[in-house]
């Protein structure tokens, strides 16, 4: 590449929007390690402060550079045209490089000076920020008052910090990369010193990234790690540089030839160049097979994508290695060495970052779990008995049952006709098979010590899973024994076995929280329960006959009902109407609140509105209209005697004539002037509508036709 003014000019336009670049990144960390309180993330910021004294010398640098070469040219065209006019005055470059003695004046004492105040820097900010950290002491009035320590964001920011640092990381890493690129031209060799201030950002912010992502699943070791580690990052770099400078003072250098400034650092170059460090393999593989192995194509090939390649591979199961996913039906605990890590802490759904020695042991917690109760396990489980119904008498578990005594019944607790009732109880005992599946799953959240339920869990036992199955069996089988054993036959089978569900689930629940062994019972099923297949007969005669009994007993009592509510309305009415009437028998006739309290049982009768009530309304009516009447009778009789005493003659005439049209109403009337001789006929024939009773084959006949018809 010819070297000239252009080419120093775009160098020194690299190094400005580089300069600006940095400079934007840096003030991004500050805000970012204020506004979450995170100390590592400040002192990173510090780190990159360091880093802008280096590009502002080296925009200086290219752009003198830029003058040298622009003075040098016109020193070259100033001799050519006087040797072209043979001028006799004399040229002497020495004088007028003005220039040029600039440029050996920067690189012999600013480069240096700038140099050591950068690695004062660096070793001021480590031990101040450090001193800070080292030095605070935490509020005097917190319960957890403890010093020294550092600050770290809290878990609702690391989320925001992961994405800014992550970023800033992979832009830092490409420029330096590109940077890196070009300080391999000759002309731009003093770009490799900003390589390697953007490679130590690109450093710090990728270690922040990693430690904000352990701050998301609550780990904040990573980020106090940093607190501490980068003010040491600092010093170190300054060291560095300050052994650099006093290199560089005792470093023999041919005329003309500029040294590399002591604040370009080897190690960060390294990473920045790493050509470098390959450059030096090749000679050696060449020189051990004694030809240029390295001049091959396959090689060439090789050293262009094994080195990226193997890098990329290598860190990409490194990754792969510190992330671990949890699943959302499970919880996951952190083991170093088969041991807990991270004071057993316990993790939901979701990536969990971790160190690649470290794995994660995941339990679904969300999957529900059974065992059988009263039953085990058949040989032969693929027999299919869906269509199979479900009687006393049918098999009802495909494994052998087990027997559950239960208590007597009501007439075996009663005790026998002597009143010896405990005799009575210990000889009566009943059997049944059960059934009974008890489903449970791991408990959410942590207990009253605030110890995490899943570490109950995982203690409860210490062996695999059929060792926990067979102990939670063994808690459940008792608990359904001890339960069932203070029931009766009747409770077990009859109406109240809807409540046992409940019952045994929150007994087995107590059991295990004895044992506090994190599990929560989530189902337990009675579906189950019957007698022993070869006295299922039994129980069902038994069954038959107190049904009929209960049915005998409910159709007295329906009866009873429909007759007292027939009487006063409803049941309760009436039976109160007859305490009524049972506190009236009692009193004697004398009693003077024999009268009151025979009003209130009338009124009471009324006022329930059933068949007594009417039978007394109607009595009150019928007593009413007799009464009335007579009493109107008696009234009419009053009035008539009066038109007597005036005519008698007329009223006894008018009273006769009355009877007379009474007596004759729908009769057939014959008037005949006086002094006519009357004379009546008897016809003493029998009439066909009359019945002869001499004739008394007629008349059966007679009825006998009837009855026909």
């Amino acid at each position: 590449m010819r070297i000239n003014h252009e080419t120093y000019r775009r160098a020194a336009t690299a190094a400005i929007f580089a300069s600006i670049f940095h400079l934007v990144l840096t003030c991004v960390v500050f805000v970012l390690g204020y506004v979450v309180g995170d100390d590592a993330t400040r002192v990173a910021a510090y780190s990159m402060v360091c880093g802008l004294p280096i590009w502002v010398i080296l925009v200086l640098l290219f752009h003198q550079h830029r003058l040298e070469r622009l003075e040098a040219l016109e020193h070259e065209q100033l001799r050519s045209r006087a040797d072209a006019a043979g001028s006799i005055f004399e040229f002497d470059e020495n004088e007028t490089a003005l220039h040029g003695s600039r440029l050996k004046w920067m690189h012999r004492l600013l480069v240096p000076s700038i140099s050591l105040a950068i690695a004062l820097l660096y070793i001021g900010l480590g031990l101040w920020q450090r001193g800070v950290i080292e030095g605070r002491t935490l509020d005097p009035m917190s319960a957890t008052s403890q010093a020294p320590g550092v600050r770290v964001a809290a878990v609702t920011s690391a989320g925001y910090g992961i994405g800014i640092t992550a970023a800033i990381a992979l832009v830092c890493f490409v420029v330096s990369w590109f940077l890196g690129g070009m300080s391999r031209q000759p002309a731009w060799r003093l770009l490799r010193a900003g390589a390697t201030v953007t490679v130590g950002a690109a450093l710090v912010n990728g270690a922040l990234a990693v430690g904000y992502g352990f701050r998301v699943n609550g780990n904040a070791a990573v980020l106090e790690f940093l607190g501490h580690a980068l003010p040491i990052y600092m010093m170190a770099l300054g060291l560095e540089i300050g052994v650099a400078f006093i290199l560089n003072l005792y470093t023999p250098r041919k005329p003309g030839e500029y040294p590399q400034p002591a604040f370009d650092s080897r190690i960060l170059g390294l990473l920045a160049a790493p050509e470098s460090v390959v450059k030096s393999i090749n000679d050696a593989i060449n020189y051990q097979f004694g030809f240029s192995v390295t001049s091959t194509w396959f090689y060439q090939l090789l050293s262009r994508q094994i080195v990226p390649l193997a890098g990329f591979m290598a860190l990409l199961i490194v990754l792969l290695n510190c992330v671990a996913i949890v699943q959302p039906n499970e919880q996951g605990i952190v083991m170093s060495f088969e041991r807990l890590a991270r004071g057993g802490e316990v993790f939901s759904s979701g990536p969990i970052l971790k160190w690649p020695w470290e794995r994660v042991a995941r339990y679904p917690v969300a999957e529900i779990h059974q065992v059988l109760v009263g039953t085990e396990a058949a040989a032969d489980s693929t027999k299919d008995t869906e269509d199979t119904p479900i009687l006393w008498d049918n098999t009802h578990a495909l494994g052998k049952e087990e027997l559950i005594i239960v208590g007597p019944d009501r007439l075996a607790r009663t005790g026998d006709s002597n009143g010896d009732a405990s005799s009575t109880l210990a000889r009566s005992i009943a059997v049944v098979n059960a059934e009974v599946p008890v489903q449970f799953r791991v408990k959410e959240g942590v207990d009253a010590g605030g110890r995490p339920e899943l570490l109950n869990y995982i203690d409860f036992v210490s062996g695999g899973w059929d060792q926990r199955e067979r102990l939670i069996r063994h808690i459940a089988t008792r608990a359904v024994n001890r339960h069932l054993a203070s029931l009766s036959i009747d409770q077990v089978l009859g109406p109240e076995r809807s409540r046992l569900s409940d019952d045994l689930r929150r007994l087995i629940q107590q059991d295990l929280d004895k044992w506090n062994a994190g599990i929560e019972i989530v189902f337990v099923g009675v579906a189950g329960i019957h007698p022993p297949t070869d006295v299922a007969a039994s129980y069902q005669e038994v069954l038959s006959a107190q049904e009929m009994s209960q049915s005998l007993v409910q159709e007295a009592r329906r009866l009873a009902t429909e007759r007292l509510s027939k009487a006063a309305g409803s049941a309760a009415l009436a039976r109160s109407i007859a305490a009524e009437i049972e506190r009236l028998n009692a009193m004697n006739d004398s009693d003077p609140a024999r009268v009151e309290q025979a009003l209130r049982v009338e009124r009471a009768v009324l006022a329930a509105g059933g068949e007594a009530a009417r039978k007394i309304l109607q009595a009150r009516a019928d007593r009413w209209t007799a009464q009335n009447g007579q009493l109107a009778a008696s009234i009419r009789h009053g009035s008539s005697s009066l038109p007597y005493l005036a005519a008698p003659s007329f009223y006894q005439a008018k009273e006769y004539l009355a009877a007379m049209r009474r007596a004759l109403a729908g009769r057939q009337l014959i008037i005949v002037p006086p002094g006519v001789e009357i004379r009546t006929n008897i016809d003493l024939k029998q009439d066909p509508t009359m019945i002869n009773l001499t004739n008394i084959g007629a008349v059966t006949d007679a009825a006998n036709e009837a009855l026909k018809n």
